[in-house]
C-alpha cells in the first residue's frame, strides 16, 4: 500500500514538474519571437536608412560626373574610361543591396506565411552575411576606382609636369599627395565599416544567439 502511495505521489511530482517545464518553455519561445519581431523591425528600419544612403551616393557620382567633374577640371579633357568605371561602380553598388534586399524580403515573406521562427532566423543570417562579403567586395571596388580616379586626374592634368617633379627632386609634393589620397582612402573605408557594423553587422550575432537558444529549447 505504501509502494502504491509512493508512486501516485512520484507521478503528481513528475506531473507537475513537467507541466512547469511546459510553461516555461512556452514562455521561452514567446520572449524568443518577441525578441525576433524586435530584432526583424531594427534591420527593416536599417535596410530603409541603407537604401538611403545608396540613393544619395547614386545622386552625388550623377552630380559629380556631369558636374564637378567638367567644372573642376579646367578645360581638360576626361577620359570616356573614368565615366565608365563610375559607371560600373555605381551597379556593383545598388546590385550588391539589391541582392541583399531580394534575399531579406524572400526571409520576411516566408517568416510571415508559415510563421516558422527558426527559418526566418536562419534565412536572415545567411542574407546578413552574404550582404556583408558583398559589402565589402563592393567597397573594395568602390575605394579603387577613387583611387583610379583621383590618379588619373593627378597625372593627366596638363599643369602637372612629372619630370619637372622629379627633375627639382621636389619628392615631398608627390609624396605628400599619396599620402593624402592613402589617408581619405582610409578614412572612408572606416565610416563605411563603421556605419554596416551599426546597421546591420551587430544583428548577425543577435541573431545566432536567438536561433542557438531557440535549438536549446527544441
Amino acid at each position: 500500500m505504501e509502494l502504491d502511495q509512493l508512486k501516485n505521489a512520484w507521478n503528481k511530482f513528475s506531473d507537475k514538474q513537467a507541466s512547469r517545464h511546459r510553461l516555461d518553455e512556452t514562455e521561452l519561445r514567446r520572449m524568443l519571437k518577441r525578441r525576433t519581431n524586435g530584432l526583424i523591425d531594427r534591420i527593416d528600419r536599417n535596410v530603409r536608412i541603407g537604401f538611403a544612403v545608396i540613393v544619395a551616393l547614386v545622386l552625388f557620382f550623377l552630380i559629380d560626373d556631369f558636374y564637378l567633374t567638367p567644372t573642376f577640371a579646367d578645360g581638360a579633357t576626361v577620359p570616356a574610361w573614368i565615366y565608365l568605371i563610375d559607371s560600373i561602380n555605381t551597379i556593383i553598388l545598388v546590385g550588391t543591396f539589391g541582392f541583399f534586399w531580394n534575399q531579406y524580403k524572400e526571409a520576411k515573406k516566408h517568416y510571415s506565411q508559415s510563421n516558422d521562427m527558426r527559418q526566418v532566423l536562419s534565412d536572415s543570417i545567411q542574407a546578413l552575411m552574404k550582404f556583408r562579403r558583398l559589402f565589402y567586395g563592393a567597397l573594395s571596388v568602390f575605394l579603387l576606382v577613387i583611387v583610379i580616379s583621383a590618379l588619373a586626374g593627378f597625372f593627366g592634368n596638363p599643369d602637372v609636369q612629372l619630370e619637372t617633379i622629379w627633375a627639382e627632386r621636389n619628392h615631398a609634393v608627390l609624396f605628400t599627395g599619396l599620402a593624402l589620397l592613402v589617408a581619405i582612402v582610409a578614412l572612408i573605408f572606416l565610416v563605411f565599416h563603421w556605419g554596416f557594423r551599426r546597421l546591420y553587422g551587430r544583428y548577425i550575432k543577435q541573431l545566432k544567439n536567438t536561433l542557438a537558444e531557440l535549438d536549446e529549447i527544441g
